[in-house]
């Protein structure tokens, strides 16, 4: 009865919030588990592309049309509607940790309210800018499942035809894109020019009808023995028919649509400062990525001694090697010299990262007692995206039957310099995003609405963080590796400068590209590759850096607070096990953790 009548009261106090008083009706103990329950179910209505990664049935027919005013107007409600219950709690009841979890959602809440207010979606997709060509745009997340392998399932005839009414709804995204698009082009808010010249030939391979070049196809190779022969026959041909009338059509319209309306408006201005209100969704940006008060100008100051401190231990590996010249030069050398590509396949690619988790597991006991159960796989980034793709992680599905994955981007593995591949897999595998995500996962004190929240500054600073574990779990004997460490350290560090630099101080692309150059030993195709990224995602590449220095700042302090005491693994569990959340809510944690073990030392 105690539940039914908390849940009672709580629907009383929102119908409240509804009416012109702001005051809450009453103070309220509820079961916090329940209460975030009830909010994540009703999330998964608005979202069920999430529900579907997660692998939850009922869901696999739907696509959320995040473009479309009406579903805008009734998530802008749902984000106030649960804001205003917090009102409700009686915070003086609650646990220290459900405390925190309140803090946390009620971040949440008003971060994605304030996105919605600038015009951009929850998960930071512009509604100006609906697509683009980097292979996080919303229509190559939808490829990726259409290909048969990711979370979409593709088991049943059910299940086909799930996905066939999916691609109905998918059409009528796209349709909303367009015309998203469109208001762009009155409202001088396009994307930069030379953005929309590489979107244009993505869509060859998407307005083909060659089923072994169109995606879209691709699960059609992949029915089960287990579905009949006469129904095998029927999925054939309704998918066929609808991709043939319908998807490769729209396809097509799109790319005339870049091409021959689109192109010519776009900006010739590569930051989002050139666009009206650009300046404030870049603050906003800043704020969401890095999950703190930091400005741009002190993330690019932050950014510029970052990178003299890291040129000058460049620097010493220089000196090491015995090369002889100037830092220029030596990036020149690991750039161009044939030693620094071994590989002539793709499979040598990934042979090489499954060489590196051998390595590093009679060490991974020693600094972390928590591992997941599920498993990962390595694979490499769809071909057709490769070229605009950076490496990335694949959560796996909630009850492990679906692995967490490793795509690495090897457009032409005998172009694939070898001397970065350590710390890449440390990033995005095992401690790195593996460990975090399918713990994250796995974790049942964790409530569900925070498995699938994505705070940057955590889980991408855990990533760079685990990359500095190199030479603690057997990895970096080379100095070359350990170069391709600091390399992507490096990365990092740019990224503030640079991302910043763009959307805030009118650099260009060729002079973030030459500043990236400068820096690292890094390819023109690379450094290009990752300053177009930071062109369509603004702020999301402050994260690594502003998170990796918020943990590595805690560590110390904890080192630092416990000496001999201090347990590197119990800090790495510490952080594995809170779980993503913004920077501030980690640090609170952490502080509170380091005074109950200074007081068992005392």
């Amino acid at each position: 009865m105690k539940k039914e009548a908390i849940l009672f009261g709580l629907c009383l106090f929102i119908l409240g919030c509804n009416s012109k008083s702001k005051k809450p009706v009453f103070k309220e103990q509820v079961n916090i588990a329940e209460f975030f329950d009830g909010y994540f179910k009703e999330y998964l209505i608005y979202n069920p592309n999430v529900a579907t990664s997660l692998g939850y049935d009922g869901y696999n027919d739907k696509w959320d049309n995040n473009l479309d005013d009406l579903y805008l107007q009734k998530k802008k409600a749902f984000f106030l509607k649960w804001r205003d219950t917090l009102q409700v709690i009686d915070l003086e009841s609650l646990s220290e940790k459900d405390r925190n979890e309140i803090d946390i959602f009620k971040y949440l809440l008003e971060d994605n309210l304030a996105g919605l207010e600038l015009g951009i979606q929850p998960g930071t997709m512009s509604l100006n800018h609906p697509i683009h060509q980097y292979h996080r745009s919303t229509h190559h997340e939808f490829i990726k499942l259409a290909k048969g392998d990711g979370s979409q399932p593709f088991k049943s005839k059910k299940n086909y035809n799930d996905f066939l009414l999916k691609l109905k709804d998918f059409k009528k995204w796209l349709i909303s894109a367009q015309s998203r698009m469109k208001i762009a082009i009155e409202e001088e808010k396009t994307l930069p020019k030379k953005i929309v010249v590489k979107m244009i030939p993505q869509f060859d391979n998407w307005i083909t009808s060659n089923p072994k070049q169109n995606p879209f196809y691709f699960s059609l190779a992949r029915i089960p023995d287990n579905i009949s022969s006469e129904d095998s026959l029927e999925i054939v041909q309704d998918y066929k028919s609808y991709i043939e009338s319908d998807m490769i059509p729209l396809f097509k319209e799109m790319k005339r649509f870049l091409d021959e309306d689109y192109l010519e408006h776009a900006r010739e201005e590569d930051g989002l400062y050139a666009i009206p209100g650009g300046k404030e969704q870049y603050e906003y940006l800043v704020r969401h990525w890095t999950s703190t008060d930091l400005t741009p100008k002190e993330i690019h100051e932050l950014g510029l001694q970052e990178v003299q401190r890291i040129r000058s231990e460049m620097d010493s590996i220089k000196v090491l090697t015995g090369f002889e010249g100037d830092l220029q030069s030596f990036f020149n050398f690991v750039k161009t010299d044939q030693q620094f590509y071994p590989f002539n396949t793709i499979d040598e690619v990934i042979a090489r990262h499954y060489q590196t988790l051998e390595i590093i597991q009679p060490y991974v006991d020693s600094y972390f007692g928590v591992r997941p159960k599920t498993p990962f796989e390595i694979r490499p980034v769809d071909p057709a995206l490769a070229r605009s793709a950076t490496a990335n992680y694949d959560s796996p599905s909630l009850d492990g039957s679906r692995p967490g994955i490793f795509y690495d981007a090897i457009p032409n593995p005998k172009k694939y310099n070898y001397i970065s591949m350590e710390s890449l897999f440390l990033h995005e595998a095992i401690p790195g995003h593996h460990f975090q995500i399918a713990l994250k996962l796995e974790e049942e004190s964790i409530p569900m609405y925070r498995k699938v929240a994505g705070f940057g500054a955590f889980s991408e600073g855990w990533g760079l963080y685990c990359e500095s574990l190199g030479k603690e779990l057997g990895l970096y004997t080379d100095p070359y590796h350990y170069l391709g460490r600091l390399e992507d350290e490096m990365l990092r560090a740019v990224r503030l400068v640079v991302d910043t630099g763009i959307h805030t101080k009118g650099w260009t692309r060729e002079q973030a590209i030459a500043y990236s150059m400068e820096n690292m030993p890094v390819t023109e195709a690379n450094a290009t590759v990752a300053i177009e990224r930071y062109m369509v995602r603004p702020g999301q590449a402050l994260a690594y850096k502003i998170g990796e220095l918020k943990i590595k700042e805690l560590r110390k302090k904890c080192e630092n607070e416990l000496g001999e005491t201090f347990s590197l693994k119990e800090f790495h569990d510490l952080i594995l096990l809170s779980s993503s959340m913004p920077l501030h809510t980690l640090e609170k944690i952490v502080d509170n953790w380091l005074i109950s073990k200074k007081v068992i030392v005392y």
